[in-house]
């Protein structure tokens, strides 16, 4: 559990966050790339499950930011 503690306040830097947002979007762009018939699904549902994960982590890293600063200034 100290393990995911320590990921989770490694991901408050900016940086990191921009990193993870390039990334998702850019597995959910090749999932969709790849979804020609030709590869296999398996591959296609990795790529979009793993760029949606991505992508749900920077939307809570953003917002667990956005409520600080909120219950900071009141």
């Amino acid at each position: 559990m100290e393990f995911f503690r320590k990921m989770w306040r490694f991901l408050d830097r900016w940086n990191t966050i921009t990193g993870y947002l390039i990334g998702g979007i850019w597995l959910l762009f090749n999932g969709n790339f790849y979804n020609n018939g030709i590869t296999d699904i398996r591959y296609v549902y990795f790529f979009n499950i793993s760029g949606i994960l991505m992508l749900v982590i920077v939307a809570l890293k953003i917002l667990e930011k956005v409520m600080k600063k909120k219950k900071e200034n009141t």
